[in-house]
């Protein structure tokens, strides 16, 4: 069931930071002195024209999410890069068709998207091995985040309140299984 609150991408803006670590942090046997983070700053209209905007942040953090010593550091960050800038473009895409849809519904209707996204971004970089859908998975956190945060401000409400049956077209069901009829994130 449609609701108001359900909104759609606007705009979508990218920003890189890379910050020196004031001490060095230690992934396995990588030694990491620095972190690029992705800042996403997103415009989301609500069905009824209202419009705010998102921002939400993370590490691109591929020590971790990418540990592979056979491809170079810069590549992992290229390629997770290029993962979030393709989601974003999709999201977009997908928003000027003239959907409107909750942050969840956002993330379950592009979800089969995200391994065709990761293949296509280790091929078009030529990676040496294919990058982890966790990679992919980071990559695209912080335009979820920055979703969600457009979605309270929108609608005037704290994020998290937007979680209940108020504001969300289905339970629990839907994603999860019949053993969660009736139940919200809000429960």
């Amino acid at each position: 069931m449609a609701k108001d609150s359900d909104i759609r991408t606007l705009e979508i803006n990218f920003e890189y930071k890379t910050y020196k670590l004031r001490t060095p942090l230690k992934f396995g046997s990588v030694v990491v002195d620095k972190s690029t983070s992705l800042i996403v700053k997103v415009t989301v209209e609500n069905r009824l024209g209202e419009e705010a905007e998102g921002l939400g942040s993370m590490p691109l953090a591929h020590e971790w999410a990418f540990p592979s010593p056979e491809v170079r550091s810069e590549k992992k960050l290229e390629a997770m890069k290029l993962v979030a800038e393709s989601y974003g473009k999709l999201l977009t895409s997908e928003s000027n068709n003239g959907k409107y849809l909750h942050p969840i519904d956002w993330f379950v209707k592009l979800e089969e998207e995200i391994p065709k996204i990761t293949k296509k971004a280790s091929q078009d970089l030529k990676l040496e091995e294919q990058l982890p859908i966790l990679a992919s998975l980071v990559a695209i956190s912080p335009i979820d985040a920055s979703l969600h945060d457009g979605f309270g401000k929108v609608n005037k409400i704290c994020s998290y309140d937007g979680y209940s049956a108020k504001y969300v077209s289905n339970d629990l069901s839907f994603y999860l299984g019949s053993r969660f009829k009736g139940k919200y994130i809000s429960d």
